[in-house]
């Protein structure tokens, strides 16, 4: 699936996955003074949520709430869970998909580095090509 969503973009995912292993490679100790952001597995708007999804109006189905309730409270345990884990950090990008990769010339450019930070790779597995928030779905 995400090859032909990545096709759909005419996005050659091979040099994709090559750009971000090398980007992969950096780990926290590059030479260089970094501002990099750390990540810290904390959830911002999780008690938002998790207020709208209690006081939510009756028009919303019970199931439906029920459903919600439950991924989040999932959600707060993963996020409490990970930092014990001590998972090796290196740069991501955090926002690889589609529109955010272009090609030129024989390879492929990584656009919109805002979301920038030191995480455990597999946090770049999360916003493959559109397919984002999972655990939700």
């Amino acid at each position: 699936m995400i090859c032909d969503i990545a096709n759909a973009f005419g996005v050659p995912i091979g040099e994709v996955f090559e750009c971000k292993a090398e980007l992969h490679k950096l780990n926290e100790k590059i030479p260089a003074s970094s501002n990099v952001v750390r990540e810290s597995y904390d959830i911002p708007f999780y008690n938002s949520l998790m207020f709208r999804a209690q006081s939510a109006d009756e028009n919303i189905p019970n199931e439906f709430l029920r459903k919600i309730i439950e991924k989040l409270c999932y959600l707060l345990e993963v996020s409490q869970t990970l930092p014990a884990m001590n998972l090796p950090y290196t740069l991501c990008h955090n926002d690889i998909h589609g529109w955010n990769v272009i090609t030129q010339g024989d390879g492929v450019v990584l656009l919109d580095w805002e979301g920038l930070r030191f995480a455990p790779r597999e946090a770049d597995l999360i916003d493959k090509f559109g397919v984002r928030w999972c655990i939700f779905v």
